[in-house]
């Protein structure tokens, strides 16, 4: 019989919440676009009335989309690491490993952060043209797409660092549902 799973820590539940979260509101975004495409197909084409709005709208939320749906990646393994070097370490150095890697992404994603959340200030004074909102509001999908995954950084490390597992560690779908403690 293969042992059971490790129960789930509540930084886990924390994680899966937040990806949960994220996941529905990339579902409701992406099913936004489509119905205001949809729309403005009907209206410009069956109607000849079209909607001046309907193809700003869905660019801006087109940019959030790739935006949170890049951290959703990350989360899910949808971003190359090097795994060939990870295969090669115990669970202690895999481990490390992990830690010492999550170094530069989160600098990479500190320094894109404050960079869009400057750049959409910067820019908050100007308005779109078929929308006529802030500007503000497009540029912001930068700074939330980056604090996203700088929030699944900070809680998988915490998971780390307190409980000894992270994402990176869990065994792949289909393999037995094991999760191996670390630095034991």
């Amino acid at each position: 019989m293969p042992p059971s799973p490790l129960p789930r820590s509540p930084v886990e539940h924390v994680l899966d919440l937040l990806d949960r979260l994220a996941r529905g509101v990339l579902s409701l975004m992406i099913l936004g676009i489509f119905g205001i495409l949809l729309a403005q197909v009907l209206m410009r084409y069956v109607f000849s009335a079209p909607l001046y709005w309907a193809e700003e709208l869905a660019k801006y939320l087109m940019v959030y989309v790739t935006s949170i749906g890049a951290a959703v990646a990350y989360r899910h393994y949808g971003h190359p690491r090097l795994m060939i070097v990870l295969g090669q370490l115990g669970p202690r150095a895999a481990l490390w490993y992990d830690l010492v890697l999550r170094i530069p992404v989160a600098v990479f994603f500190v320094y894109f952060a404050h960079t869009g959340w400057t750049y959409a200030w910067a820019n908050e004074w100007m308005t779109t043209p078929g929308l006529n909102v802030s500007f503000f509001w497009p540029f912001l999908a930068i700074p939330v797409g980056a604090g996203l995954v700088l929030a699944y950084l900070a809680f998988d490390t915490l998971n780390i660092l307190i409980y000894r597992r992270s994402w990176l560690m869990e065994p792949e779908p289909g393999d037995p549902a094991e999760t191996v403690e670390m630095l034991t």
